[in-house]
């Protein structure tokens, strides 16, 4: 008679896990059948099961693994019934990926994964994920840029993370800017001329300009705040630099004054009649300044108030006042003014002119012509006469007969009168 051996039935589900590097899985719901109910020395010991591999998957399958002990175990077989589970992916760890801010320097910068294992692979994207490379993204030029990044490694899930890369354009400083100081032309322009730039990369091409303007039109020296503006192909890399008050001022302008005095007939005095007609040569267009109270006094080469007759001679005007918004942006000065002081006419005079009886000749001594003063003559100047004698207009006998007067005028005042005689007549006898 043959005994063929028992047959023991093990059978339990496994767990679904995540993938943790191994082939190991946990077990439950265990069910071990078959065992003689008299067989009391014969045990099953189910340690664990196994998956067919340890790498990620659904429906796996899953290995029961048993020991068989006691006296009777060779009176069985086993039939361990194998089940299905899960390997899911595992989360990456350890991975980093962080924004960086750096300052433009004409080189490339970029943002890495860190923290990747042997047999990742990195992936980038540029635009938002809508293209992925394992190609690094490099930027040089200024600006904010987000970059994603993608891990892959078998048996997880993918990482994904975002990070920004800041290039901030670079400062730049500028030394040796001038503006050039003026005279006062009615505006606040400024003639500025940029410096040097300083700070620029290797390379680059960038320019400057810069611009201001006075604070005010009026004569001053404040100075102008300069402004810069960044030109060229590589402006946009850099932070132009700061403004800066520069040195320079608005002077006043030159402004001519030329009066005009009236010619005068010589009356004693030096005054000089001063005409309203001013003309001011150097006032900026559309401004007006207006002189008055100007008045005049002749005088001599040494600056000395001279009442005398002569012509083309110094006036020196005083006493004006100006008035008008601009005039505190001008520097006045007077140009010459000449004018003529012509000759008082003088009538000299006589009395007492006696004749004479006949002697053949025109002549009439000087005893009988007698000094009568002068019409004409200005209170105060000093004449002073001396007669020569007379001539008559010829030597024959008459009455009434002209006589002109041979005379000799002397004194301070002398030279300022054009002087003729009265009429003078008396008889030959």
């Amino acid at each position: 008679m043959k005994i063929t051996p028992a047959t023991i039935t093990i059978t339990a589900s496994a767990k679904d896990k995540v993938y943790d590097g191994s082939a190991n899985a946990e077990l439950v719901n265990v069910s071990v059948t078959g065992i003689a109910e008299a067989d009391t020395s014969t045990a099953v010991d189910v340690t664990g099961g196994t998956f067919a591999d340890a790498n990620v998957g659904n429906d796996k399958t899953v290995s029961i693994v048993y020991t068989v002990t006691g006296a009777n175990a060779s009176n069985y077989t086993v039939d361990a019934r194998t089940t299905t589970a899960n390997i899911t992916a595992a989360e990456i760890d350890w991975i980093t990926f962080t924004g960086d801010e750096v300052t433009y320097n004409a080189s490339n910068h970029s943002i890495t994964v860190d923290g990747k294992k042997d047999g990742d692979t990195v992936y980038y994207s540029a635009d938002n994920g809508a293209t992925w490379s394992t190609v690094v993204p490099e930027y040089k030029d200024a600006g904010t840029y987000t970059v994603k990044a993608k891990v892959v490694r078998t048996n997880y899930e993918d990482w994904t993370g975002e990070a920004t890369l800041t290039i901030k354009p670079k400062q730049l400083t500028i030394s040796g800017t001038t503006v050039e100081s003026r005279i006062y032309d009615g505006t606040d322009t400024a003639r500025i001329t940029a410096g040097t730039l300083a700070g620029v990369c290797q390379g680059d091409e960038v320019g400057v300009t810069a611009s201001g303007a006075f604070g005010t039109a009026n004569v001053n020296s404040d100075g102008v705040l300069v402004s810069y503006t960044l030109t060229g192909a590589g402006a946009s890399n850099y932070v132009e630099p700061d403004a800066e008050t520069i040195a320079a001022s608005i002077r006043k302008a030159p402004l001519t004054l030329t009066f005009t005095a009236q010619n005068k007939t010589y009356n004693g005095n030096a005054a000089a009649t001063i005409n309203d007609d001013v003309e001011f040569s150097g006032l900026v267009n559309g401004e007006e300044i207006t002189v008055s109270g100007a008045s005049g006094t002749f005088v001599n080469n040494d600056g000395v108030a001279d009442k005398n007759a002569g012509d083309q001679k110094t006036v020196v005007v005083s006493g004006y006042s100006f008035s008008g918004a601009d005039i505190g942006n001008y520097d006045l000065t007077v140009s010459d003014v000449k004018a003529n002081i012509g000759k008082k006419d003088l009538i000299v005079k006589f009395t007492g002119v006696y004749g004479k009886y006949y002697d053949g000749n025109a002549d009439l001594p000087a005893t009988h012509i007698a000094p009568n003063g002068y019409e004409g003559l200005v209170s105060g100047d000093e004449l002073y006469i001396t007669i020569n004698g007379g001539t008559f207009d010829d030597p024959n006998v008459g009455t009434d007969k002209p006589v002109t007067v041979d005379y000799t005028l002397t004194g301070a005042d002398r030279d300022n009168y054009n002087d003729r005689q009265e009429e003078v007549k008396t008889y030959i006898n």
